[in-house]
Parts: C-alpha cells; sequence; structure tokens
C-alpha cells in the first residue's frame, strides 16, 4: 500500500527507513510481532513475507526486488533453518541473506543465544540435516561484526531499536517520505544552506553532547559458550574499547532501560555488535562482550557528571533516567545522519 504513496527523500529529515525482516515464519510468528512492532516506533517500515512467503525461485525473484528496494535487512533466527529450495537444498532464508549480502544491503543479524538447549521440540529443527544447517548457518552469521544474541521474544524490541541507531550510524540511507511532502532541487538547496547557517550561529551551549573528553580505554571482557553448554558464558580474555564508545553505548542503553543491570545488557550487547572478533573466537558457538556492573556504574556516573542522566542508588536497586538534556542528546543521536 504504502509504495504508491512515499518517495525516496534523499536527505530530508522526516524520511523513514524501509527494513526488510528476514527468519522462519510459523517458529518465529510473536518474535516477528515484536520487531515489526519495534521498526514501527522507530519510523520504519517493516517490509517481508508473511502473506507471500518464498516458496519458490520464481517468488524468490520478486522477493529479491523487495530486498533491493529496502534500506535495511533484518535477520531473526532461531531453532529452524526453515524450508529448502529442492534442487539446491539452501534454506530460503539463508538465500535471502546471501541476496542481501551480496548487494551490500546493511544488515541487523538478531541470532538466538542457545536455540538446541532453551527453546522447546517444536521450535527446532528435528532432522540432523536441518540441525547441521541450521548450525552452518549460525556460523556464518557469527563472523560478522554486527551480531546481536537474544533470548527472550520480549527484549527484540530493545535490540531492533539499539540495533538501528548503530546500522544508521554506520550505514546512512535516504529513506522515503511521502509524496504530498516532497520537495524541489531548489527548495531542498535552501533548506541545506539554511541549516548549515543554523549549525554555524547555533551558541555553544546547545551544541550536541559528545565525549571527545574520554581519551583513554577500557579492558572489557569476551565471554563465549556453547550451545550445550550454560549460555551465559565464560570469560575468555578481554579486550580494550574506548571509552567514548563505551559512554556512548551506556547512554543508548539507557534510552530504553532505567535499571542499571539492564543497561549493562544493553550497552554489552551494543559494543558486541559494532566489534570485529578475532579468529580465534569463532570456534565458539556464542561470543560476546560484557561489561562488568562496576564498570557500567562507572560510566553511568559519568554521564551524570555531564547532566545526561540522573541516578538513586540504594542497596537494592540502581534506578536511573534521562535529564532534558539526555533526552535532547538522545534525539540528536536518532537523527544525526539526517544532520551531518
Amino acid at each position: 500500500v504504502w509504495i504508491g504513496l512515499y518517495i525516496r527523500a534523499g536527505a530530508f529529515s522526516g524520511a523513514r527507513s524501509q527494513v526488510f525482516v528476514s527468519s522462519t515464519f510459523e517458529d518465529l510468528e510473536e518474535a516477528r510481532k515484536e520487531v515489526s512492532s519495534a521498526l514501527l516506533k522507530s519510523d520504519c517500515f517493516p517490509a517481508g513475507m508473511e502473506l507471500f512467503p518464498a516458496a519458490d525461485l520464481e517468488q524468490f525473484e520478486y522477493i529479491k526486488q523487495v530486498i533491493s528496494g529496502c534500506d535495511y535487512f533484518l535477520l531473526v533466527s532461531a531453532g529452524k533453518y526453515g524450508s529448502t529450495h529442492p534442487e539446491t537444498g539452501i534454506g530460503y532464508t539463508e538465500m535471502e541473506y546471501d541476496f542481501a549480502t551480496s548487494i551490500g544491503k546493511p544488515i541487523i543479524r538478531l541470532l538466538h543465544k542457545d536455540p538446541f538447549g532453551a527453546l522447546p521440540g517444536k521450535a527446532i529443527e528435528q532432522a540432523d540435516r536441518g540441525k547441521e544447517q541450521l548450525k552452518a548457518f549460525r556460523e556464518k552469521l557469527t563472523r560478522s561484526r554486527l551480531v546481536n544474541f537474544w533470548d527472550d521474544v520480549r527484549n527484540l524490541g530493545q535490540q531492533v531499536i539499539l540495533s538501528l541507531l548503530d546500522v544508521k550510524k554506520r550505514s546512512p540511507s535516504p529513506g522515503w517520505m511521502r509524496g504530498e511532502n516532497a520537495l524541489t532541487v531548489d527548495i531542498m538547496k535552501q533548506l541545506e544552506s539554511l541549516r548549515a547557517s543554523a549549525k554555524a550561529s547555533a551558541p555553544k551551549t546547545e551544541q550536541p553532547v559528545n565525549f571527545d573528553d574520554l581519551k583513554e580505554s577500557t579492558e572489557i571482557s569476551v565471554m563465549v559458550a556453547k550451545a550445550s553448554e550454560d549460555a551465559r558464558g565464560v570469560a575468555s580474555g578481554a579486550v580494550t574499547i574506548r571509552n567514548a564508545e563505551i559512554a556512548e553505548a551506556v547512554f543508548l542503553g539507557l534510552i530504553s532501560h532505567q535499571d542499571a543491570l539492564a543497561v549493562k545488557e544493553a550497552a554489552s550487547d551494543l559494543l558486541t555488535s559494532g566489534y570485529t572478533f578475532p579468529k580465534k573466537y569463532h570456534k565458539h558457538d556464542h561470543f560476546w562482550l560484557e561489561l562488568s556492573h562496576e564498570k557500567t556504574h562507572h560510566f553511568l556516573h559519568y554521564l551524570e557528571s555531564r547532566g545526561l542522566v540522573r541516578g538513586a542508588s540504594s542497596s537494592i536497586v540502581s534506578h536511573w533516567e534521562l535529564t532534558q538534556r539526555g533526552r535532547l542528546h538522545a534525539t540528536y543521536l536518532s537523527s544525526r545522519r539526517n544532520l551531518e
């Protein structure tokens, strides 16, 4: 329906991104609903094949056109490999992913942490071939730097929002806008000129916050786990991350959470999605970066000193929330691709 009402928007600040959602269908129906809801809340169009599943190559050719027209590709994977092409034996979900990769589409990967250990039997592959195909597909997915792990459908919305902020920052895309709001080239040039003038003349007190004062780096633990073992993982060394990057990840976690523990988990997921792991970790089923409670609180207090958050801690609970300045900075981060 929207195809006739929206056009490509270029740099227009009201543009909305279109995101293709790829997954197996029956076992992830609730997950797709959660993902679609999060996309709509983030001013994105979810596009997928709920009413037109990939059943043959002719339909897959149409799906390729839909993927090509999207700004981003979002993959959700759990315990099913899904239906396969009768000649190649490759799953249609994997075919969608391979095509999106081949055309350079920015990709968000959301993988279940422990599908074979945590999911009920009806939600996982029963045949040995299906299990092997899924394991191989997961190994392919985890070779990427942008991988987030989930274990509860209720947390997928948070993962989607954080991942969108990250992928939009790394791979800006023009998006879509309503046709009746389309701007002429001359008007857009005038707006760009006005925006540049406004940025140049704005008082320093209204400039977006940055974390350039954080010159040092911090060691973050690398956790690894096997699908057959405790999904919480065990420590396997550490990597060094810039403090400015950690501060921003903690801040982004505060957009959706107020409890320090939830902020820690969200920040860890975001840092994981932006880190390229050495090949030695690829032998594990799962590997991720994990902030400690102590380091999370350290950066929370730093953000508090910058006037972005306020906190109330006790021996039982640690509650944090964004200040007015913090909410303004959150708005800036979410629209930064249109301001630059």
